[in-house]
């Protein structure tokens, strides 16, 4: 008979490691995205439009977003258009169709419970959903217990809950007001930090470097239940409502590190900007500037989606996030894939 632990952590990988489209880096060093994912920062620092982007990305008919906006800091038109204006011009649709603004943590919860057994139009299992709590402390005191902690608490055991159940939950912490000066936010900055501590698969820290986070936001792991401890800062580089992923930075115990920055590779980074896109061969080779050099570049390609830097989605299509359904077999070489592109 498993224990109590072991059935804990059954529920949990039901959700985990899910790749995050526009941020495979964040895949890799947080082991995606499952169970209960805490977003924490200083007011205005991007965590409402980070997550945004990760649950906007993931709507559909399988994973209908539930979005609880405490503050409506994003309920406004504009917000909504800059993101999407980020992605193909279907996510408006999906949007529209799996994406449901709920106005209190009890409708939260009743609409979780619906969406067990709700079916959706392409799929005919049972659907999961992703849940958006914006921001913890908020919605805790809007609970109007006595105790600031127990209502915190609450809120994460529902979360931990739903979690269980199969649902991905993000839940977005504000930080301590001694952390601003400090930037790098740590676990224990964040507020309410035992009992999110406790319930969190992954808790990730969102701060700025340079103090302008309408320019450069920086993702930290401080937490996942998915990988080894890994230290590192995710560099993100921000155009309005825009994220683009760049390098990665070790550090040590918190001080910035001497690690030399790892950079992503040129065919990754030839999806620089069409993160969420399907780019055939011909584009990739294209971005990389070696058209004169094809056979080179075609090695280039075969060589990142033998190392999972890039997925093969069918024949001469490539993605920076893995398909449902793979091909069985990664190509050898990517040559007679292109060959109806023409003569060069």
């Amino acid at each position: 008979m498993k224990t109590f632990k072991e059935i804990e952590m059954d529920a949990a990988t039901k959700t985990r490691g899910r790749d995050i489209p526009r941020f495979p880096l964040v895949t890799k060093y947080t082991g995606g995205i499952g169970g209960v994912w805490v977003i924490g920062g200083a007011p205005r620092i991007g965590k409402s439009t980070l997550a945004r982007h990760i649950v906007y990305a993931l709507a559909g008919p399988t994973t209908p977003v539930i979005y609880l906006d405490q503050e409506s800091n994003h309920a406004d038109k504009q917000t909504l258009d800059g993101i999407i204006a980020c992605y193909d011009a279907g996510l408006r649709e999906r949007l529209r169709k799996y994406f449901i603004q709920a106005d209190s943590l009890l409708e939260v919860d009743q609409l979780v419970h619906t969406a067990r057994t709700r079916q959706g139009d392409d799929d005919p299992e049972d659907v999961r959903a992703i849940v958006v709590l914006d921001h913890l402390q908020a919605i805790a005191e809007a609970l109007k217990l006595d105790d600031a902690a127990r209502a915190i608490s609450r809120v994460m055991f529902m979360a931990g809950e739903w979690a269980k159940a199969g649902h991905l939950v993000v839940v977005l912490s504000q930080v301590n007001r001694r952390s601003y000066e400090r930037q790098r936010p740590k676990l224990s900055d964040f507020m309410g930090s035992a009992s999110i501590e406790q319930t969190a698969h992954v808790a990730v820290g969102v701060w700025s470097p340079t103090g302008n986070p309408s320019q450069d936001v920086v993702v930290t792991p401080l937490k996942t239940r998915f990988l080894q401890d890994r230290r590192v800062d995710i560099h993100l580089q921000r155009d309005g409502y825009d994220f683009t992923e760049d390098i990665v930075r070790s550090y040590n115990g918190g001080a910035a590190g001497a690690a030399k920055p790892v950079k992503l590779t040129k065919v990754q980074a030839a999806f620089r900007g069409r993160e969420a896109e399907t780019l055939a061969t011909r584009d990739i080779i294209q971005s990389l500037g070696m058209l004169r050099r094809w056979d080179t570049a075609e090695r280039y390609i075969t060589s990142a989606v033998k190392k999972g830097e890039v997925y093969r989605a069918g024949k001469g299509q490539y993605t920076l996030t893995k398909p449902a359904s793979v091909p069985a077999e990664v190509p050898a070489g990517v040559r007679e894939e292109v060959r109806e592109c023409g003569n060069l």
